[in-house]
Order: structure tokens, then sequence, then C-alpha cells
């Protein structure tokens, strides 16, 4: 049994990720930092479902209620700003104008910024705080052993309910194949 708790480690790394970008977004609302705290939240939301998986008990949104919020409001924020400049783009490849959609998203970004500006100084860390706690005190987590034979499991349990997902191949499909393994002709 070895003490390397990679879950633990994982979330450390993003979760540092995580709090650089919010700093940042402190002192100005800027579209990259806004991506990356968004990617951040996806890897954290990650990391959380895998641990609900190991643990075999269903996911808690609790523990990640205001940084969803958070996540929320910033893609809001994002989806705004990338429709504007999907639609400058636009207007300079068909040489058209679209001023009142451009003046409507300007009004929705500025509408969206002042949200984001609020959430953002509303945001306390001690969620993603509880949450790496939870990790580092799991002895679970730390038997590497343990969780590779669990991550193992997992994965094989998700890959063979995945195959119920695809329909099984057509006849034609099954005959094209093999002739293509053959290198025989295709007959009808």
């Amino acid at each position: 049994m070895s003490d390397y708790n990679i879950l633990f480690l994982q979330w450390k790394k993003i979760q540092k990720d995580f709090e650089k970008n919010l700093s940042l977004l402190l002192l100005r609302i800027n579209t990259e930092p806004v991506h990356d705290i968004r990617v951040a939240t996806k890897k954290l939301r990650a990391l959380l479902s895998l641990y609900s998986l190991l643990k075999n008990e269903p996911e808690d949104e609790y523990f990640f209620q205001q940084t969803e919020s958070l996540f929320d409001i910033l893609g809001r924020n994002r989806d705004a700003e990338t429709c504007l400049a999907l639609t400058i783009a636009f207007e300079k490849e068909s040489n058209s104008s679209c001023k009142e959609w451009k003046n409507y998203l300007r009004s929705q970004i500025k509408t969206t910024r002042a949200w984001a500006n609020q959430e953002i100084h509303r945001y306390h860390k001690k969620e993603l705080v509880k949450v790496s706690l939870l990790f580092k005190q799991d002895s679970c987590l730390a038997d590497s052993n343990k969780f590779h034979d669990d991550l193992t499991a997992i994965i094989y349990t998700h890959l063979s309910e995945t195959k119920k997902h695809f329909p099984a191949a057509t006849p034609g499909a099954e005959k094209i194949k093999r002739s293509v393994l053959l290198g025989c002709p295709i007959s009808r």
C-alpha cells in the first residue's frame, strides 16, 4: 500500500488553477480567465463524479452549488461575447450589417458582466476546500492498488453499458466488413 492519493493531487492542482483565475476575475472580467475557470470547473466536476462512482454513492450536488452558480453565470457572459464575435465575423464575410443584433448582444454582455462581477465577489472557496479535505482524508484513495482496481472495474462496467447504446450492425454492413477483411468482392 502506498500513500499516493491521485484524486487529491489532481484536485489540488485544478483547484490552484481555479483560484488563480478567480483572483484574475476579481481584478477584471476578461475572456481568458472566464474560459479557464469554466474548464477548471468541468474538471473538478468530473473528479467529483469519479469519486461518487468509486464510492458507489449518488452524486451530492451540495458540494458544488456555489461553484455551479458561478459557472452558469460566467457561461452566460461567455455566450454573449462569443455571439458578438461571430456576428462581427459574419458581417465582414457577408458584407452585411447586424447593428440591432450587435446592440442587443452588447447590452447582454453589460448585464451578464454585472451579474458575473456580483457572483465573483460573492463566491467563497469553502466548497472546494471541503471536497479537498474529503479527498485527503479518504483512506481508500490513498491505497493506489485498491484505487487502480476500483477504477478499472468502473471502466469495464461503463464500457459494457455503452455497448447497449450502439445499434448492432446491419446485415449489409456485416457483409461489407467481411468482404473487406477477407479481400473478397461483395456479392449480392
